[in-house]
């Protein structure tokens, strides 16, 4: 970074209401911040909740985002982490892709979630990195999980432009959890798992505790990230956000088994959070979860089951079918549990042909609905598990 690079320190100049950022040697920092003019102007040294709330322009904003980042890589808790990376600030150029139609640009679903996959969040002397988004279409002939707009109903819709544009970040309250959500008129995308800059804090699930947005929130996005979502924004054919195995692209979802767009691999990670061992638990991807038991849970043998469907709507999409047979090892070992006795009603679908349908099959989607009520226990484990693993990870 160029504050560490170059031993300068970032300073602030406040004058007529207007703020401006620069770096300097540490000799000036300090004789200028010492004696103060009020008539003229007050220099101060950066702090995390500065500067100004509203993004500059021109060749001040981009050095006036670049000394945001020095600073909090300077003080971040996750020194070593930021400092592999390099992130500018989210522009409205990029907020209105965003806002594109995805009727028209479908692949926006890939765009989206890679674009803030690593990116920095800043507001009122906090910070996070995003580590795992989800994003959903507002179209709902596009997205079976889109956001409701029943009167009473919290939104992350911009009814107005922001700094960056029609733009939102936001906590709603949902599913007894608070939910980080950045919001577009078009989509909006849900956090999963993010980590704390300014001190050691680790958020992994759909609930969001230690981080609470503004219309003050600044938003700086990961370089590589950003090269990566315009290249899946070039490519109209693509079908998955990024290079990785399709279960862990799968949404944290757990109801609408009788949906195509259930099935879409839209879910982007961070560098950090890439490895399988550090993404949010799943229905899709709990089986998947390294143990030293040999002996599998029935909450695993459940999500061996919801990866068998996933992976014939990939290949199949709307004329996706299961066989009996291929489904008879995972029956066989179901127990008398409510996971076994969820599996046998699921295996008696198949008593009058030797193959179900899945897309809009009610019958198998209510039964799926079930089977993924009772592996929420075990996703709060596995997701508890994770964390002590990410703060390993971040914070050395």
């Amino acid at each position: 970074m160029l504050a560490e690079l170059g031993h300068w320190t970032p300073l602030w100049y406040s004058s007529n209401g207007h703020d401006y950022a620069c770096l300097s040697s540490s000799a000036t920092a300090n004789e200028l911040t010492k004696e103060n003019e009020p008539t003229l102007g007050t220099w101060f040294r950066p702090t995390l909740g500065m500067p100004s709330t509203a993004p500059s322009s021109g060749a001040n904003a981009e050095l006036d985002g670049m000394i945001i980042i020095d600073q909090l890589t300077l003080t971040s808790q996750a020194k070593q982490l930021l400092s592999k990376g390099e992130f500018s600030e989210l522009t409205s150029a990029q907020v209105s892709t965003l806002n594109k139609d995805w009727q028209l640009y479908p692949q926006l679903r890939f765009y989206a979630s890679q674009l803030f996959a690593g990116a920095i969040m800043i507001d009122n002397g906090r910070a996070i990195l995003i580590n795992t988004v989800e994003p959903y279409s507002r179209d709902s002939s596009l997205d079976a999980h889109f956001e409701r707009r029943l009167p009473g109903m919290p939104s992350s819709y911009p009814d107005a432009r922001g700094k960056y544009g029609h733009f939102t970040t936001v906590l709603m309250q949902s599913d007894g959890v608070k939910k980080l959500v950045v919001g577009t008129r078009t989509c909006n995308l849900l956090v999963t798992s993010s980590i704390r800059l300014d001190i050691a804090s680790v958020n992994i699930g759909p609930g969001t505790s230690h981080f609470k947005p503004s219309e003050n929130t600044r938003v700086f996005l990961d370089a590589e990230s950003v090269e990566l979502a315009n290249e899946n924004m070039m490519n109209e054919r693509t079908i998955q956000a990024q290079d990785m195995l399709s279960m862990f692209q799968l949404k944290q979802v757990r109801s609408k088994f009788d949906s195509l767009s259930t099935y879409t691999m839209c879910r982007a990670s961070s560098r950090l959070s890439s490895p399988l061992e550090l993404q949010p638990a799943t229905i899709w991807t709990l089986c998947e979860d390294d143990s030293a038991q040999t002996k599998k849970s029935q909450e695993k043998i459940a999500s061996s089951f919801f990866q068998l469907i996933a992976q014939k709507v990939i290949v199949r999409g709307h004329n996706a079918s299961l066989e009996l047979q291929e489904a008879e090892a995972i029956f066989a070992q179901a127990k008398d549990t409510a996971i076994g006795r969820t599996l046998s009603h699921i295996k008696q679908l198949f008593v009058q042909e030797p193959s179900i349908t899945i897309i809009g099959n009610a019958n198998l989607n209510s039964l799926l609905f079930n089977l993924a009520s009772t592996m929420t226990s075990a996703l709060r484990a596995a997701n508890k598990s994770k964390m002590e693993q990410m703060k390993a990870r971040a914070y050395v």
